[in-house]
């Protein structure tokens, strides 16, 4: 298998929390049966069959002090209640590296939206919370 490399283009720590099998490798999201499974097992099971023995699995991606953004234009509005609105127009992606093989971005939403062509990159999905209501981590990262 080729080596794959994940970099992080957003300006936070993006934690991945996973389950991943201490036999084999496979991996699932964390806290479900959903997972992926190299095609070279027989009936989508893991090469553990029924016999995967979940670990928790946590991986930590630091920005890599490169963001990748939006041009974005201001249009000022007529004010609301005396408050001031304005429209915003998103332009093209500013630092988006070109694709290269095996190597895969983290970005925000509003950047892999404005870019459906690009399938190297990713997005945290299925976040997880404290309990006060702050992101501590997801699940997956989403394509």
């Amino acid at each position: 298998m080729k080596k794959q490399t994940i970099i992080n283009m957003t300006p936070h720590a993006v934690t991945v929390h996973f389950e991943k099998c201490a036999n084999c490798g496979d991996t699932r999201i964390h806290g479900t049966d959903l997972g992926y499974w190299d095609e070279g097992h027989a009936g989508g099971m893991g090469a553990c069959g029924d016999m995967h023995q979940w670990v928790e699995e946590v991986r930590k991606f630091a920005p890599s002090g490169q963001t990748i953004r939006l041009e974005m234009e201001t249009e000022p509005r007529r004010p609301i209640d005396g408050i001031p609105t304005s429209v915003i127009k998103f332009g093209e992606p500013i630092g988006l590296p070109e694709q290269a093989d095996g190597v895969y971005y983290i970005v925000s939403q509003i950047v892999k939206s404005a870019c459906p062509e690009r399938t190297d990159l990713l997005v945290p999905t299925d976040v997880m919370r404290d309990t006060n209501g702050n992101i501590v981590g997801c699940r997956a990262l989403g394509r």
